[in-house]
């Protein structure tokens, strides 16, 4: 059976590039080069495309945007980068996307396609694509941004991340797209029922012994809890310079 290609959307920092992993691992193709990340939290493949991060980039610089945690939430910036397709080159673009093909099944994560995802519908073929939202529950995901340095209100990311959840939905539902919303907590609290619902989507078989060999093992009490007291610390310490 034809496998169908895959985007996954997600505000970043929510367990997205493990669900890339898994798929990449499944004979999805995720690019000849894949960015790799080096910061607080180690040394990891985020299974990124690099030319799909320079293309979305390039899309972001023209409207000026340097995706700080204020620009990552700002919800005008879909429509601005959606009208480029009608004022810029789209030789690059078209050029990956071609290339892409040539190697389907093909899985793009980016944060950066929060923005820019109404630029490639425009060029994309939508039908053979099916659209994952990979999210955290806010509590973690704020926990995840300040163990990270990514400073911001707990009561702002939650809203933020909400708004963007429901708008991206709602807009792929909108052009007929299939979208599925799948959260990083229950895939690692529960993968039998997360990969059985991401398996009925996709019409694939990642197994439970696959996510095994390919995730870390589950955190204990103690480690939730130590970095739960660390966000905190992070928070506190620089309360001034949190933007709200």
């Amino acid at each position: 059976m034809k496998k169908h290609n895959v985007i996954i959307l997600t505000t970043g920092l929510s367990g997205s590039s493990l669900f890339t992993k898994l798929l990449c691992k499944h004979g999805y193709w995720c690019g000849e080069k894949t960015i790799t990340k080096n910061n607080y939290s180690g040394h990891y493949n985020t299974y990124e495309n690099e030319v799909l991060v320079k293309l979305n980039q390039t899309l972001l610089d023209k409207c000026q945007v340097d995706f700080s945690v204020q620009d990552q939430f700002d919800d005008k910036l879909f429509a601005q980068i959606e009208k480029l397709s009608q004022t810029i080159d789209l030789k690059p673009y078209t050029a990956f996307i071609k290339e892409c093909d040539n190697h389907q099944p093909w899985v793009w994560k980016d944060p950066r396609l929060i923005h820019t995802l109404g630029f490639w519908l425009k060029l994309i073929d939508r039908e053979n694509c099916r659209f994952l939202y990979v999210a955290r529950r806010p509590w973690w995901l704020w926990v995840s941004f300040l163990n990270k340095r990514r400073l911001i209100d707990y009561t702002t990311l939650k809203h933020y991340e909400t708004q963007s959840l429901s708008k991206s939905i709602n807009a792929l539902k909108s052009w007929g797209g299939l979208v599925e919303l799948f959260y990083f907590d229950d895939l690692i609290s529960n993968p039998k029922t997360s990969l059985g619902r991401l398996n009925r989507f996709l019409r694939i078989s990642i197994s439970l012994e696959d996510f095994k060999q390919n995730s870390h093992s589950t955190p204990t009490f103690e480690h939730k809890a130590q970095i739960q007291i660390k966000a905190i610390l992070i928070y506190l310490k620089n309360y001034q310079q949190v933007p709200r």
